[in-house]
């Protein structure tokens, strides 16, 4: 009978441990844009190819797809909940509506991508339920904060791309002289804002700043060494380093008003101490470097990043008004746009707004979609207090940066984030049982 036991723990051990590693896995494949790309006629507009349109194949995809896999199910459990059937319906209605658009297949691949983040948010769900109190967590974070973090400061050291090894993690190799990087004049100096392995520094900015929630929020109550703890302090430093260099205001400004609750709301004395000390230290970046000051604190209404924001708030206003009720089709912002204002539009960029962005492609049905997402996760944060401070700093994270950027809703790694974003949101101790649901909440104590 012992013997029965053992073999039985030991095949659980055994289908748990795959499913684990690869998720282990997709959190660090988050950092890779490595993908091979395609480009038939509609991802053209005016000759000139677009990386929006391009149906494309990430390594993040390959690790996702296995993920699904690994947990199939688990998802297959989850069809039973009332939720879940009105996101199939709703999921339905999208693809109805594609074949009703000029490309039926971009809007059917903009449906695949929706369903693909909904499915890796209940994955992360599951993970992060089971596995909040473990160290796995903080150490892949870290591991994955450190090799960003020195890639982006040694981009902007180097004004450029380091090639090499970092190639094959989807750096892309430019510098300051490649048309349309993102440079920044700052004191009548031109200077490259680093991107590390990511599409824009502003992509950069959020992930660091995301990853860096999640690394506080997995170390918090744990019991540490002192190597283990200059490890992380570290690691929070390096990467508070980079999120700077980045230069991305809305990251750093979302990044700032989170510290500012949590520096309110910690009451446990040791932990104050820590977060004070991190935030003298990045205000003190801010301070002593006046390159870095005229980015952050001053705010010019001439600023060319402005102009172009409400250029192409302009742009999406005009097309909103002409299908507001059943939206131009997934993924068809952009042909739509040139087929509406072409040739008087001046940037081939979605709108920097990533409700409007799907406002304007999905029509009534996004905006019922957004109605039903915002309602089930307001009830969860108001029902479910496991994590509720860091729930609602990635909230933040994500109603700041979607406001005023496009990458959480058109971008593969943005998508990807979102996905671990709502996947946390939704974290819940009760899918484990009522035993293991209290045990875990007599772990958690008085985290808030």
């Amino acid at each position: 009978m012992r013997e029965k036991r053992e073999s039985l723990s030991s095949s659980h051990a055994t289908n748990v441990l795959l499913p684990y590693s690869i998720f282990l896995l997709f959190i660090f494949s988050i950092v890779s844009q490595l993908g091979f790309h395609f480009w038939p006629d509609f991802s053209y507009i005016d000759g000139i190819r677009i990386d929006y349109l391009s149906p494309t194949i990430y390594f993040s995809d390959i690790v996702s797809i296995a993920l699904v896999l690994s947990n199939l199910s688990y998802i297959w459990r989850l069809t039973k909940l009332r939720i879940t059937k009105i996101l199939i319906v709703i999921l339905f209605l999208l693809v109805l509506r594609c074949f009703f658009q000029e490309s039926v297949f971009l809007g059917l691949i903009s449906v695949a991508r929706l369903t693909q983040i909904i499915l890796i948010s209940v994955i992360v769900r599951r993970f992060f339920t089971q596995n909040y109190y473990k160290k796995t967590f903080a150490y892949v974070l870290a591991a994955v904060l450190l090799l960003v973090s020195a890639l982006t400061i040694s981009q902007w050291i180097h004004q450029g791309s380091i090639g090499g090894i970092w190639y094959f993690l989807g750096e892309r190799t430019f510098n300051g002289s490649t048309p349309g990087i993102a440079n920044v004049s700052l004191q009548g100096n031109l200077l490259l804002r680093p991107y590390a392995t990511f599409p824009h520094p502003n992509v950069l900015g959020g992930f660091i700043l995301i990853y860096l929630i999640l690394l506080f929020s997995f170390l918090k109550n744990q019991v540490v060494s002192k190597k283990e703890a200059i490890f992380f302090i570290l690691t929070i430093l390096v990467s508070l380093a980079a999120l700077t260099l980045s230069l991305s205001r809305s990251a750093v400004f979302a990044g700032g008003f989170i510290a500012v609750i949590l520096l309110l709301r910690f009451r446990k004395k040791h932990i104050k101490k820590w977060l004070i000390l991190v935030f003298i230290l990045a205000a003190l970046v801010l301070v002593i470097s006046p390159v870095l000051v005229s980015r952050f604190m001053y705010f010019s209404l001439e600023d060319s990043a402005l102009d172009a924001r409400l250029v192409l708030f302009d742009q999406g206003m005009q097309l909103l008004t002409n299908h507001y009720l059943f939206g131009t089709g997934p993924n068809e912002y952009l042909p739509t746009l040139q087929k509406q204002l072409s040739p008087a539009f001046s940037y081939l960029q979605p709108i920097h707004n990533s409700y409007l962005l799907f406002i304007i492609e999905s029509g009534i049905v996004g905006v019922a979609l957004l109605l039903v997402a915002g309602f089930y996760v307001l009830k969860n944060l108001r029902q479910i207090r496991l994590f509720r401070l860091t729930k609602m700093s990635l909230l933040i994270i994500l109603i700041i940066i979607s406001s005023v950027d496009h990458y959480f809703y058109s971008l593969q790694q943005g998508r990807m984030l979102l996905g671990i974003i709502v996947g946390f949101v939704l974290i819940d101790p009760s899918i484990l049982g009522s035993g293991r649901a209290k045990n875990i909440r007599k772990k958690v104590g008085q985290i808030h």
